[in-house]
């Protein structure tokens, strides 16, 4: 297996395209929870009454969850890949510098995101009525909302620990993706060393038992979404592509794209929205997620190994859009569900509205603007002051190492 990771620094028009696939997937997320809460389903409204639009804008943002999956596989391509590389290369792996690198990306946005979106639904809820419009639900008791803004649920979430022992915080239930994320970030270095490394056979044997106790354990508490366990599989897979040189199946790009496509038609027609729970290992919907991602996998081997590879436009442009992708998919729940609220309270409309007119999905576009707007200029405190945040806690540790040592020599 060749070290072929390199070739995303060295090759500047893959990268171009790493980063389109990047945006494009935060930005399908949010088109498909804006189509979830502004509009009914396309089946609930009878033939004769359906617009083109809503055939069009239902058919593009059904696609959220496939784009969740590229998110795990790029994951595994870019960390999982950069890693192991380098660790084939050197045979050296610095678990605390890997920790700062992965909490200061992730923390750097999360835990801001987290007080916008306490004060996005404050506002939804105490000023434009979302609840009493319907637009949040009720509790059992029909006293209050179920969201849940306490401190714990807060710490639990900044613990990456949502959907196994708390909610995610608030309305922002796209947070459920980086419990995932963090902990195949945490369990990666025991597999890539129980893999690689030049322990013997027993701690080899022990890290992977390791780590497959820690997801097993953690989707044995989880209480929605995929399978931790299960999709760790998916993130791997992107690992793999960045360390192998070439395709799995020996084609160009073009044709590696077209099976890609063609796969995720698959998906579209015979995939059953809603049953995916952490018990299904199994299941019809796990096999077409896998399918996905490992078409993916084989078009990334394929573009990177391309010397004609279609010239992405504008890269620079994706590489800005890029670049606050994580803080788009972090901030927008929240603000797409104000932004509802407000139409309500408002307009009374803008909460699963059946469409007369295909400029009624130009609601649609305007909430999608707002939001990434909002994403980049909170992005401009956050995720692009991500390497500033690193290099503090890596002086921060250096300080202390250099601290200790001093004792030990006095």
């Amino acid at each position: 297996m060749h070290i072929g990771i390199d070739d995303v620094v060295h090759n500047k028009n893959f990268s171009a395209w790493l980063d389109f696939f990047r945006w494009a997937a935060a930005l399908e997320v949010v088109i498909y929870h804006i189509n979830h809460r502004y509009f009914v389903k396309l089946f609930e409204v009878p033939h004769s009454e359906r617009l083109i639009g809503h055939y069009l804008f239902a058919f593009i943002s059904s696609f959220g969850g496939p784009a969740v999956i590229l998110f795990f596989v790029m994951s595994g391509y870019l960390v999982g890949g950069s890693v192991a590389g380098r660790y084939l290369r050197s045979s050296k792996f610095d678990s605390v510098d890997y920790f700062i690198t992965r909490l200061s990306r992730l923390w750097t946005v999360l835990i801001p995101a987290l007080l916008f979106a306490f004060l996005f639904d404050t506002l939804a809820l105490g000023i434009f009525h979302a609840a009493e419009n319907g637009i949040f639900a009720l509790d059992a008791e029909g006293a209050g909302t179920a969201l849940n803004h306490d401190a714990w649920t807060a710490a639990c979430n900044i613990a990456f620990l949502q959907t196994a022992f708390c909610t995610q915080f608030g309305s922002n239930g796209a947070l459920w993706s980086l419990f995932h994320e963090f902990w195949y970030y945490m369990t990666f270095p025991l597999v890539m060393m129980a893999f690689w490394g030049r322990s013997g056979v027993i701690a080899k044997v022990a890290m992977t038992i390791a780590a497959a106790a820690i997801l097993l354990a953690l989707t044995w508490f989880q209480f929605v979404g995929f399978s931790i366990a299960g999709y760790a599989g998916i993130w791997l897979l992107g690992t793999f592509a960045a360390l192998r040189s070439k395709p799995v199946l020996p084609i160009n790009a073009t044709f590696a794209a077209i099976g890609c496509i063609a796969c995720l038609l698959v998906w579209r027609v015979l995939y059953t929205p809603g049953t995916a729970t952490p018990a299904t290992f199994f299941s019809k919907e796990t096999v077409l997620d896998y399918t996905i991602a490992a078409s993916f996998a084989n078009l990334l081997m394929a573009m990177r190994q391309s010397k004609k590879l279609l010239r992405m436009p504008l890269p620079r442009l994706n590489e800005q859009l890029a670049g606050f992708s994580y803080s788009l998919y972090c901030t927008h729940t929240p603000l797409v569900i104000l932004i509802g609220a407000i139409c309500v309270w408002a307009f009374q409309t803008g909460w699963h509205m059946k469409p007369t007119e295909n400029t009624d999905f130009l609601y649609a576009a305007l909430a999608v603007a707002i939001c990434v707007g909002f994403a980049f200029l909170f992005s401009l405190a956050t995720e692009r002051n991500t390497p500033a945040i690193r290099a503090l806690f890596r002086r921060m540790r250096a300080r202390k190492e250099s601290l200790a040592y001093e004792q030990e020599a006095g």
